[in-house]
C-alpha cells in the first residue's frame, strides 16, 4: 500500500477518489456552489469536472501503454487531453482561490464542531452540519490535486513526445479548443443576455435567446435573478476581479437576469427551483425570502411551508340562487424561521370576498376593513417592522384576491378564513381557487367541500324559481351578433403545454354566423399573422405551425392590434398566455395605447396556467378588459363574442348602457343578465345585497368615480374590492393607530351606504337643475328667432 501510494499512479488514484468524492457531495449538498464546480450547473461544467476526475486515470494508463509498446501515439493524444483538463482546472482555480484560503478552517473546525456534537445524552442537529465543514476542509482541495497530478503526467508524456512537430501541434489545438469553451462561453452568453435586454430588433433578441438555450445558460441566469451582492470580501473579491468581467456575473444585473430567464425559459425566475447557492456554506443567506415579505406579488416558494388544510363550507339557497363559502386555511411553517404566507385567489364570475377572520392564540378575531392603501400601511407596520401577527386581504382585479399572513412561526400553524358571497345561478357552483402560492401543497393535505352540511363532489344543485328581491330584475341574454374575433396567441412553452388546439378551432367555428376569425402570433410586435376566415372555415394550421418555447412578452403586438384594428364591425382581441411577472413585462405602453384610443377593441385575456398576470392586473380599470381563467374554451370564445359589440355610450351616472340599471359584475355583459336598480341596494347583510353592493362599486370604479367615497362605502359593507381590503391586526391600540375599527365583524353603522356615495352631492345637482333650465331657455329663444 505504501508503495502504491508513493507512486504517481497512486496519486492519481488518489486525486480521482477525491474528485469523485468531491462530485458526489457537491450534487447532495452543494457546499461549493458559489463557484464552477456546482455541477448542477450545465452541461459544460458537468464535462469540466468529469474530465478533471478521469484524466489523470487515463492518462496513467496512456504513460504506462507507450513505455510497453515504445510508441508515442497514445502519448500525442494524451497531452491533447491533459491541455483540455488543465485549461478547466485554471479556469476552477481562478474561480476557487477564495475557497482554498479559508477551507484550511473546515479541517479544524469540522473535527471539534463533530466532537462537541457528540457530547451530551441527546442527538445533536448540528452533527451533520460538523461533517459537512469536515468533509469540505478535504474535498475543496480535490481540484488542486488533481492538478497536480496532472502537470506530472503531462511532463512525462512531453518527454516522450518532444521529438514530434505533430504532437505539440495536437497539444496547442486541443488547448486552445478548451479555452474557446471553458473561459470564452461565459464571456458570449453575457454578451447575448444583454443583447437579449436591449436590441430593438425581434429577430436579433429571439435569435440570442435561441443561442441561450443552447449553451445552456439557465443555471447561470438563475443563480443571477436568486443572488444578493456579496457582502463578505472574499467572495466579492473573487466576483469582482474576475467573475464580474468575464464571465457576466455582474451584481448589479440582476433585473436583467430576471427577465432574460423568464423570455429563455417560460418560467418566471421565482417560481424556479432555489439554485444551490443559495444553500451554499459559502452563502446562507434570505434576501429573496426578506425581499418578498410583505410585497405585493406572491413570489417563490418557501420549501418548508405548507398548506396542511383547506375546508369549504357552503351554505346555499335553492330560491335565491346564491352561496356564501366560508374557506378555512391552515399554513404549517416546519422550517426554523418565521414564514409569509402568500396566495391569489380567482374569484369565479359574480363571487366577492365578504368577511375574514384570523385564529391569534386559538382565538378567532374579525378583520377591520378600510382604505385599500391604510390597511397596507397597518398590515406592513405590524407585520414587517415589529413581526407580529396581521392578515391582509386585498385585490387589484376584482377577480384576484391576495392573502397574506404573517409570521407563521416555526414548528407552527396559522389558520385564516374567508367569506366569500357568490351567485350560483342555474345551480351551478364554481369554487374559488388557489392559483398562484409560495407554499407547498402537498396531496395528502386534507380538502373537503361541503354543501348544507353534506359533502359535495362537483354536481350541479338543486334550484327553485328564481326569487330576486326588490330592485333587481332578469333579462333574456340576446343572442350574440357576428364579431370579428382576433386570437392573439402567445407560443410560450406554459402555453403549449395546456392548449388544446382542436377543442379550441371547434369552439370558434361554433360563433354565428358571419363571423371572422383572425389568428396572430404575438412573439413578434409585428410577427406572424393568419388573414381573416369565415369562423366556419377556421382551421388548426397556424397554431399548429407554432413553436411553443420559453416565454413572450405579448405587449407590443397588443398594442399594435389595439392600435390599428379600428374596424367597423365589432371586433374582439382573445389573448391565450400564460403567467406574465412583473420583473419581465411592463405594461405601461399598452395601457397607455388604449387609453389614447378610445374605440379599441374589447380585450379578453385568458390565463391558460396559472400564475402572476401584471397585464390583466394593470387594465382592469378598462371596462373593455375581460379577465379569465382556464381552459374551458367554449365558454372563452362566447365571452369573447359576446364582449365584441362596443358598449353604449353612457347617460348619466349610474345608468350606463340601460338607463338607471348596473349589470351584475359592474359592466357589460350582466352575469346571468341580472342588472340593479338604485332601489337594490338596502342596507341588509343578505348575498343579493352584497352582490349589488359590489357591482356598484365596480361600476363606479371602472368609470373612474369618486374613489374615496367608494372606498368607504365598500369597506362599511365589509366587500374586498379594488378600492378596500381587510387586515386582522393584533390589539386595539393598533387598530385605533390606523384608524381602523373590526366592529366585531359587523358593518359600520352612519357611514354612507354605497348608492348614497355614488349619489351627486346636493350643490352638483343643483348646479346641474340650472344648468338644464339654461340650456332649455336657450333652446326655446333660438327656436322663436327662427320662427321669425
Amino acid at each position: 500500500m505504501k508503495t502504491l501510494f508513493g507512486t504517481r499512479r497512486g496519486w492519481a488514484a488518489v486525486s480521482s477518489f477525491l474528485m469523485l468524492a468531491a462530485l458526489i457531495t457537491e450534487r447532495l449538498t452543494h457546499p461549493l456552489a458559489a463557484t464552477l464546480f456546482d455541477v448542477a450547473s450545465d452541461f459544460f461544467s458537468l464535462l469540466g469536472v468529469l474530465t478533471l476526475t478521469l484524466t489523470p486515470l487515463v492518462l496513467e494508463w496512456i504513460l504506462t501503454r507507450s513505455l510497453v509498446v515504445e510508441s508515442a501515439e497514445w502519448a500525442r493524444w494524451g497531452r491533447a487531453l491533459g491541455a483540455v483538463a488543465l485549461c478547466f482546472a485554471c479556469l476552477l482555480h481562478l474561480m476557487m482561490w477564495p475557497v482554498y484560503c479559508v477551507a484550511w478552517g473546515g479541517l479544524i473546525a469540522g473535527p471539534l464542531m463533530t466532537l462537541g456534537s457528540l457530547t451530551g445524552a441527546k442527538y445533536n442537529p448540528r452533527l451533520v452540519e460538523s461533517l459537512q465543514f469536515w468533509l469540505y476542509g478535504f474535498l475543496a482541495y480535490a481540484p488542486l490535486v488533481a492538478s497536480i497530478v496532472l502537470l506530472c503526467q503531462m511532463a512525462a508524456l512531453k518527454h516522450l513526445t518532444d521529438s514530434l512537430v505533430r504532437s505539440r501541434r495536437i497539444y496547442w489545438l486541443a488547448l486552445t479548443g478548451a479555452f474557446v469553451v471553458f473561459l470564452l462561453r461565459p464571456a458570449v452568453m453575457g454578451y447575448h443576455v444583454h443583447q437579449a435586454v436591449t436590441t430593438k430588433s425581434d429577430g436579433a433578441r429571439e435569435k440570442s435567446l435561441a443561442l441561450l438555450r443552447v449553451f445552456g445558460a439557465e443555471y447561470d441566469l438563475r443563480v443571477l435573478a436568486f443572488r444578493r451582492p456579496p457582502t463578505y470580501a472574499t467572495f466579492l473579491a473573487s466576483g469582482g476581479i474576475f467573475g464580474s468581467e468575464i464571465f457576466g456575473r455582474r451584481w448589479d444585473s440582476q433585473d436583467n437576469a430576471r427577465k432574460v430567464y423568464f423570455l429563455m425559459t417560460g418560467t418566471p425566475f421565482s417560481k424556479a427551483p432555489t439554485p444551490p447557492i443559495q444553500k451554499s456554506l459559502l452563502d446562507q443567506n434570505d434576501q429573496m425570502r426578506l425581499e418578498e415579505t410583505g410585497g405585493e406579488r406572491v413570489g417563490a416558494t418557501i420549501t418548508g411551508l405548507r398548506l396542511a388544510l383547506s375546508e369549504r363550507a357552503v351554505r346555499y339557497s335553492p330560491k335565491t340562487q346564491t352561496a356564501q363559502i366560508h374557506w378555512t386555511l391552515a399554513f404549517e411553517n416546519t422550517t426554523d424561521e418565521s414564514q409569509e404566507a402568500r396566495a391569489t385567489i380567482t374569484l369565479p364570475e359574480g363571487a366577492v370576498v365578504s368577511d375574514a377572520w384570523l385564529w391569534i392564540n386559538g382565538e378567532k378575531r374579525p378583520a377591520a376593513f378600510g382604505g385599500k392603501a391604510q390597511v397596507r400601511a397597518a398590515y406592513q407596520e405590524v407585520a414587517v417592522v415589529q413581526r407580529r401577527d396581521p392578515l391582509l386581504v386585498t385585490c387589484t382585479d376584482p377577480r384576484r384576491v391576495l392573502i397574506q399572513c404573517f409570521p407563521v412561526l416555526p414548528q407552527k400553524t396559522m389558520q385564516v378564513r374567508l367569506q366569500i358571497t357568490q351567485t350560483a345561478l342555474g345551480g351551478k357552483l364554481a369554487p374559488a381557487q388557489l392559483t398562484d402560492i409560495n407554499f407547498e401543497q402537498p396531496e395528502t393535505t386534507p380538502q373537503t367541500v361541503s354543501v348544507n352540511g353534506k359533502p359535495w363532489s362537483g354536481e350541479n344543485l338543486r334550484v327553485e324559481p328564481l326569487q330576486l328581491p326588490a330592485g333587481l330584475i332578469q333579462k333574456a341574454v340576446p343572442a350574440t351578433a357576428p364579431a370579428d374575433v382576433i386570437v392573439a396567441v402567445d407560443p410560450s412553452a406554459s402555453v403549449g403545454e395546456k392548449i388544446e388546439i382542436t377543442k379550441l378551432t371547434a369552439a370558434l367555428k361554433s360563433l354565428p354566423t358571419g363571423s371572422r376569425v383572425k389568428f396572430v402570433d404575438t412573439r413578434l410586435a409585428k410577427g406572424e399573422e393568419s388573414v381573416w376566415t369565415d369562423a366556419a372555415q377556421v382551421t388548426e394550421s397556424f397554431l399548429n405551425s407554432r413553436r411553443f418555447v420559453g416565454g413572450v412578452d405579448a405587449v407590443p403586438a397588443l398594442k399594435r392590434l389595439s392600435q390599428t384594428e379600428n374596424t367597423t364591425r365589432p371586433t374582439t382581441i382573445l389573448w391565450l398566455h400564460g403567467p406574465v411577472p412583473q420583473e419581465a413585462v411592463s405594461p405601461q405602453p399598452l395601457l397607455e395605447a388604449r387609453s389614447l384610443h378610445k374605440n379599441t377593441p374589447s380585450l379578453v385575456g385568458l390565463l391558460v396556467s396559472p400564475g402572476q398576470d401584471v397585464v390583466m392586473d394593470a387594465l382592469s380599470t378598462d371596462k373593455r378588459i375581460h379577465t379569465l381563467e382556464g381552459t374551458d374554451w367554449a365558454g372563452v370564445v362566447e365571452r369573447a363574442a359576446r364582449a365584441a359589440p362596443p358598449a353604449p355610450a353612457p347617460r348619466g351616472y349610474p345608468g350606463g348602457a340601460r338607463g338607471d340599471l348596473i349589470a351584475l359584475g359592474g359592466r357589460e355583459p350582466a352575469l346571468g343578465g341580472i342588472y340593479l336598480a338604485p332601489s337594490a341596494d338596502a342596507d341588509s347583510q343578505t348575498d343579493w345585497a352584497r352582490l349589488a353592493a359590489t357591482s356598484r362599486v365596480l361600476r363606479a370604479w371602472y368609470t373612474g368615480y369618486d374613489q374615496d367615497a367608494l372606498a368607504k362605502a365598500a369597506a362599511r359593507r365589509r366587500l374586498i374590492t379594488p378600492l378596500s381590503g381587510a387586515v386582522v391586526l393584533e390589539n386595539k391600540e393598533q387598530y385605533e393607530r390606523h384608524g381602523l375599527d373590526p366592529n366585531n365583524g359587523q358593518p359600520k353603522p352612519g357611514a354612507p351606504d354605497v348608492a348614497s356615495a355614488l349619489a351627486p352631492e346636493p350643490g352638483t345637482l343643483a348646479l346641474f337643475v340650472l344648468g338644464s333650465v339654461i340650456f332649455a331657455a336657450r333652446a326655446r329663444r333660438r327656436a322663436s328667432r327662427l320662427r321669425s
